[in-house]
């Protein structure tokens, strides 16, 4: 995912800079995103805890990567507290785009189809006509539509949003011919 990334790479070029008092957060912190990326989502969301309470102010990227990394982890445990906390801190402070693109998708291939579409929903009012909020409107389309969930409220809401997924046939189900619909020769 590319926030856990960011948050690794920015997390292990300021560990190199930093003094002891914040070397604790920011070890948590890169801790965190690599349980993160391990699936350890307990253990992630725990250190990303700990690593914000011990982050010194004045460490505001640092601190917002966190807060998205939390929300990722929190996404893979509790989905309704994960869309809450996420909203709060994009009301907060600017998210960026991204950020709602990968909290979305972990959402939903958590099967929390509800919370992915209110996040996706507030980015696409937050930044219109975005191809990165596009594309993960059809991811989380598609995952819904794959657990057999398409008539769930959210598949309205996605829809909405502009899902077009999932109306035409399976594409290893070749459609029916008719014999009256083979192309005619003309006399």
């Amino acid at each position: 995912m590319q926030i856990q990334a960011k948050v690794t790479l920015f997390a292990l070029l300021l560990l190199g800079l930093a003094g002891c008092e914040s070397k604790d957060a920011r070890s948590l912190i890169v801790e965190a995103d690599i349980e993160l990326r391990n699936g350890h989502y307990a253990d992630a969301l725990s250190n990303f805890d700990t690593g914000l309470d011990k982050l010194p102010p004045g460490e505001e990227a640092l601190r917002e990567l966190a807060l998205v990394g939390r929300c990722l982890a929190l996404a893979r445990l509790d989905g309704p507290a994960a869309q809450t906390d996420f909203l709060r801190l994009a009301e907060s402070q600017e998210v960026n785009l991204e950020a709602y693109s990968e909290v979305a998708k972990a959402l939903a291939e958590s099967e929390y189809y509800g919370e992915a579409t209110a996040i996706l929903e507030h980015g696409m009012e937050r930044f219109p006509n975005e191809a990165i909020l596009s594309r993960a409107v059809q991811t989380v389309g598609d995952l819904s539509t794959a657990a057999n969930n398409e008539t769930n409220s959210a598949m309205d809401d996605l829809r909405r949003l502009g899902y077009v997924g999932g109306d035409g046939p399976e594409e290893d189900e070749p459609a029916e011919e008719s014999p009256d619909s083979a192309p005619k020769k003309k006399p």
